[in-house]
């Protein structure tokens, strides 16, 4: 059981149509997780990956930061597009991961602009964790973080830093911390999975042999 992180990007493109590709796995039809970043959205924003539209899981107040989840259509390189009304001119910034697992929303948490500089989402042991977030501190990471991330995955630095996390949880927390660092205003979205537990094998004994 596990997930990989793909890869991050940035489109300026300019327009309300974003379009990236990122490569999704060597296996077909993933499930895939998309974190994405991008100021002055307007409305409820859309995403397909191969194609195959995803499930926007959480939002900020301020439409800013979104995470997307579900089964991708394809394999390898496949393009992601993001459609947002009042998004043009503006820095789409995306995150992905994808994982064969069968896996559940658990708990979903965010804050907004002008927001708190942490907030809280619960979290199942043995589960995974992304988040995505918008920050005026330099070089910000997740580690302000109940639990320390996996890994940070940096998406682009200017007057605003763009950062994304992931995590395996230890111990199940119904208020584990999301928290950029250094701390600071910050725009952020996190949701969180339950894993299934993959099917047991069953030895059967047919005329002495095993099967």
């Amino acid at each position: 059981m596990s997930y990989t992180f793909s890869s991050t990007t940035t489109d300026t493109s300019g327009t309300t149509v974003s379009t990236v590709s990122l490569d999704i796995g060597p296996t077909a039809s993933p499930t895939v997780i998309v974190a994405v970043a991008c100021p002055g959205v307007s409305g409820t924003p859309t995403l397909t990956v191969g194609g195959a539209a995803m499930t926007l899981q959480v939002s900020d107040g301020s439409d800013e930061c979104f995470v997307f989840s579900g089964v991708a259509s394809g394999s390898g390189v496949q393009s992601v597009v993001f459609t947002a009304t009042g998004s043009a001119f503006q820095q789409r910034n995306y995150c992905l991961w994808y994982t064969t697992d069968t896996i559940t929303v658990f708990g979903t948490g965010s804050t907004t602009a002008g927001g708190q500089a942490s907030y809280t989402v619960s979290v199942p042991a043995g589960g995974y964790l992304f988040a995505i977030a918008a920050s005026t501190q330099t070089t910000p990471t997740l580690n302000g973080s109940t639990q320390t991330p996996t890994a940070n995955h940096s998406i682009a630095t200017g007057g605003t830093n763009f950062i994304a996390a992931d995590w395996v949880i230890a111990s199940g927390n119904a208020s584990f911390t999301v928290a950029t660092s250094p701390a600071g205003n910050e725009v952020s979205s996190a949701v969180s999975f339950t894993v299934a537990a993959p099917p047991a094998f069953v030895t059967i004994g047919i005329g002495g042999s095993n099967w």
